[in-house]
């Protein structure tokens, strides 16, 4: 499941309102038992990121997945929100991939066009191991 608000919901402060309804409301549809909750893998991908180059800062993309994961809380429970994978992406590069899964929210990055070219791709798995 991928969640994320517009430059215009993030400029009038909405973002917490938009990522918990979008998570509340994408949950409700997907209607997972808790036996299978732990294999849901959710991004947080703000639209103004996709594709713009602008990365949302670190420590706000690591806010926002601790929201996700306090909203997934709700659903299944402390230790079952624990190991669902909640991703980052928007203009993920190989320049901020490090930055970015190292923070303590933070699972990975659901990559777009960096993966594209391989040079780009592999200068991208370099930083993150």
């Amino acid at each position: 499941m991928c969640v994320g608000e517009t430059l215009q919901e993030r400029e009038n402060n909405k973002t917490d309102e938009i990522i918990i309804s979008q998570v509340e409301n994408g949950l409700k549809s997907l209607n997972i038992n808790l036996s299978k909750a732990e294999n849901l893998v959710i991004a947080y991908e703000p639209v103004w990121a996709i594709g713009t180059g602008k990365t949302c800062k670190s420590d706000e993309a690591n806010r926002v997945i601790k929201l996700i994961r306090d909203t997934l809380k709700r659903f299944f429970g402390s230790s079952i929100s624990e190991n669902i994978r909640i991703l980052y992406g928007g203009s993920v590069k190989p320049d901020n991939i490090k930055e970015l899964v190292s923070m303590s929210d933070i699972d990975g990055g659901l990559v777009g066009s960096a993966s594209l070219e391989l040079k780009s791709f592999e200068k991208l798995i370099e930083n993150v191991i």
